[in-house]
């Protein structure tokens, strides 16, 4: 191959993919639906189309949203939403169990039944009936006129937290109870491209779904804790929407990363557990895209505020595994793994300059560990030593 062409880069997959029958699955997760929007923001920006968008619980809700094509009054719908506005917490005794208060007016001032009706847009739920627990798939000529929304909180119900939704005199559950997932109703509809997004809440994933969908699947999920799934928080809801768009981008090789995201060309994929595990260590933002040096000048900075306030941190770790024991290591060692990632970070580099002959990170040359302890602390601490080895090669530590 010439030199040229092997040096190219190679395109995004959004570029590579062409024009497909392209579905949006959503799981549910509660709250954590904000990150969904993120993720529907990074598709817009890359132009890909939705032409069927089917969903779960929250996954249900904007799902609709996603066929009503409303993406700016999605995001200020999440940009309000707090628990009061979604359950009824204070009238548990009088209703029995916890219902929903002002949602479906809420929701009923955003999702219009005849546009959704209208939209090119397949889309569709998951509920599940009660008590006999037999899931429902609907699509949205399934719905009855008029009730599309019920459907969709239906979908939504997710018992115990929330009492079973009554449509008519039938009652329903949240959809996850049997497919948090639905990937199995893009398959229904000949997707060739299917796109979804899982918040891992509670539910069932149909993994058999998942590998009959094969390479069509583009799987997009955090790495990172997305919150309560029964607490709306707009700050929260507001960080995990940069995160979805950043995992999108990153799941269509735009960006690069697993729990940072860096500009194309600039992450050490050799190293990246070890550079993301001390990034994680010394708490960097992890909204925003990084270059190579931005990454680690923001990492210096990071540390040097640390060494600045650490002393106190570190020499209670170096105290206490001077007191282990050699009788019993695996028992000591137990001991310090209370220990903040950055100071078991910090001392594992002091390991690495003792090995080299240098003074370690107060300026003493390190007493020696005993082998048995090192070893098994070597092995206990791998990421730490691997995070550490990482920042002294590359002069951060």
């Amino acid at each position: 191959m010439p030199k040229k062409q092997q040096d190219q880069q190679p395109e995004p997959k959004e570029r590579r993919a062409g024009t497909f029958r392209t579905a949006l699955v959503l799981s549910g997760g509660g709250s954590r639906g904000a990150y969904q929007v993120g993720v529907w923001q990074a598709l817009r920006e890359m132009g890909i189309d939705i032409h069927i968008a089917v969903g779960t619980s929250i996954g249900a809700v904007n799902s609709a949203a996603v066929a009503q094509d409303i993406y700016d009054d999605a995001v200020a719908l999440w940009n309000r939403l707090e628990t009061d506005m979604i359950f009824d917490y204070a009238n548990v005794l009088e209703n029995r169990g916890v219902k929903f208060t002002t949602i479906k007016d809420v929701l009923a001032g955003n999702l219009i039944e005849e546009r959704i009706r209208a939209s090119d847009v397949e889309f569709g739920i998951v509920t599940v009936k009660f008590p006999s627990m037999e899931p429902l798939y609907m699509w949205k000529e399934d719905m009855p006129k008029g009730e599309m929304l019920d459907y969709i909180l239906a979908s939504s119900a997710c018992f115990p937290a929330v009492l079973p939704y009554e449509i008519h005199d039938e009652r329903f559950l949240d959809g996850a109870f049997r497919d948090a997932m639905p990937v199995s109703m893009a398959l229904e509809k000949g997707a060739e491209r299917i796109i979804a997004v899982n918040l891992n809440a509670t539910g069932i994933v149909r993994k058999e779904d998942i590998e009959l969908a094969g390479d069509r699947l583009t799987l997009v999920q955090c790495h990172w804790e997305l919150g309560s799934f029964l607490v709306f928080d707009t700050d929260n809801a507001r960080h995990i929407r940069r995160l979805g768009y950043l995992d999108a981008l990153k799941a269509f090789d735009v960006l690069e990363g697993y729990r940072y995201a860096f500009a194309r060309g600039h992450a050490d994929k050799r190293s990246m557990r070890s550079c993301e595990f001390a990034a994680r260590a010394f708490e960097l933002n992890p909204e925003y895209i990084y270059t190579k040096q931005s990454f680690q000048n923001q990492l210096a900075q990071a540390i040097g505020q640390y060494e600045e306030s650490k002393e106190s941190e570190l020499e209670d770790l170096r105290s206490a595994i001077r007191r282990l024991s050699l009788l019993q290591p695996e028992k000591s060692l137990g001991h310090i793994r209370s220990a903040s990632r950055r100071s078991l970070i910090a001392y594992s580099a002091d390991l690495i300059r003792q090995e080299q002959g240098l003074p370690d990170g107060s300026g003493k040359k390190s007493r020696d560990m005993p082998a048995p302890l090192r070893k098994l602390f070597e092995k206990v601490f791998a990421s730490e030593m691997a995070a550490a080895g990482w920042l002294i090669k590359n002069d951060l530590m």
